[in-house]
């Protein structure tokens, strides 16, 4: 449950906040969770970023689901409000 706290978002502030803005972008159109991942990097890099972004409000998945690399990830309420934190 490491991802939940801010710190997991990423390492030095400037490339956590480029990061978190990749995959933002990167789930600006709902795709499987696997693909916009590798879209940006590493998964064991980005993974974190994603699930942080998830537990925060700024990705949205449908909470019926088991959370898998194939669920349907894109933006949630509080993507257009300014990011993860």
């Amino acid at each position: 449950m490491r991802w939940r706290r801010p710190t997991c978002a990423g390492w030095p502030v400037t490339a956590t906040a480029q990061l978190e803005q990749a995959v933002l972008e990167a789930f600006a159109q709902p795709l499987p969770l696997a693909d916009g991942v590798r879209a940006v990097g590493d998964p064991l890099v980005v993974l974190p970023v994603a699930f942080h972004a998830l537990w925060s409000g700024c990705l949205d998945v449908a909470l019926g689901e088991p959370l898998h690399e194939g669920v349907v990830v894109g933006p949630g309420p509080r993507a257009a409000v300014g990011g993860v934190r």
